[in-house]
């Protein structure tokens, strides 16, 4: 394995904030993991910003080599109450037969505003993990775009973001699926308090060469205030016969039956309200391995639900 420092690698778009990142950028990092190679413990990797305005472009690369596995968590902090704008830009390359889980956790101040974007490219089996997890931030943009090049690969995406005041969470997701014989699957979750607001917008490709497709996409949202909204657009563009897709949103609030079975047993009704919305959440948190980000992302919701509950792993 070998890392270093700020890569100046191509990526032809007409996205004009990939082109601004590009143009700007002079930090970041590059990973490199060999052939053959399984890493053991988790990779963390942490942005840092201190100044009283900051303005960071960041662009890494991660090049994963064939049959090799790996993990990392990804945190994005600003240390200060100040304003601050980041703009990210991750591209992961992954070889034949290779297995990552990549988790970013998303907790920053009130005044930050972010916009992350990650391309993956896979090749021929190849397993690529995705969880995107919200918890701060005034704006928050997550571009998660997944090439699936070779057969047999295997592409899943879960995502919750938990906010209130008057933040704003909006993700985007394109899996392309342009080979026969593959998988994606979507799970996002949104749970929305206060003048909160969530967007959520995902379409899956299947190319007219892509036969034997299985890919699911489902996006989930709890409104826990009046002022509390949600945008969701799942999108389906399919040009082969021989597939099997599907996608759906739900939007709603708390079952007033299930708080009130929890309420007659003694459970405080924040309690009772947490518990249903972390039971929510939990789905697309069970499926992250990593103990350690499984356990912060339950602590973190706890927090935001202002209740004090003992979450376990």
């Amino acid at each position: 394995m070998s890392i270093s420092g700020f890569s100046e690698f191509e990526s032809n778009t007409n996205d004009s904030i990939l082109n601004l990142n590009k143009s700007l950028s002079q930090n970041g990092f590059t990973i490199s993991i060999d052939k053959n190679t399984v890493v053991e413990s988790p990779i963390e990797i942490l942005f840092i910003s201190t100044t009283e305005t900051n303005f960071s472009q960041y662009r890494n690369l991660i090049s994963i080599a064939e049959n090799a596995e790996v993990k990392f968590v990804e945190r994005i902090q600003n240390l200060n109450n100040s304003s601050s704008f980041v703009n990210n830009f991750t591209r992961i390359n992954c070889d034949k037969n290779t297995k990552i889980e990549y988790n970013k956790i998303q907790n920053n101040t009130s005044e930050s505003q972010l916009i992350d974007t990650v391309n993956v490219y896979q090749e021929q089996d190849s397993t690529c993990d995705i969880n995107t997890l919200i918890f701060g931030g005034s704006f928050t943009r997550n571009n998660l775009n997944f090439e699936q090049n070779g057969f047999n690969c295997e592409s899943n995406m879960n995502g919750v973001s938990v906010l209130d005041n008057n933040q704003l969470a909006d993700n985007h997701t394109f899996v392309d699926h342009k080979s026969a014989n593959c998988r994606s699957n979507e799970m996002y979750k949104g749970i929305y308090l206060d003048n909160s607001k969530g967007v959520f917008n995902g379409k899956i490709m299947v190319r007219p060469d892509a036969q034997k497709i299985d890919a699911f996409q489902s996006n989930n949202n709890l409104l826990l205030s009046e002022n509390s909204s949600i945008d969701s657009k799942p999108q389906l563009e399919i040009y082969a016969d021989d597939v099997k897709c599907s996608h759906g949103c739900t939007i709603g609030q708390l079952d007033d039956d299930a708080l009130f079975y929890m309420r007659s047993r003694g459970i405080g009704i924040e309690e009772a309200k947490a518990v249903l919305t972390y039971a929510f959440a939990s789905e697309a948190i069970e499926n992250i391995s990593v103990d350690q980000v499984k356990l912060l992302s339950k602590k973190l919701l706890a927090q935001k639900l202002n209740v004090e509950l003992d979450f376990s792993v």
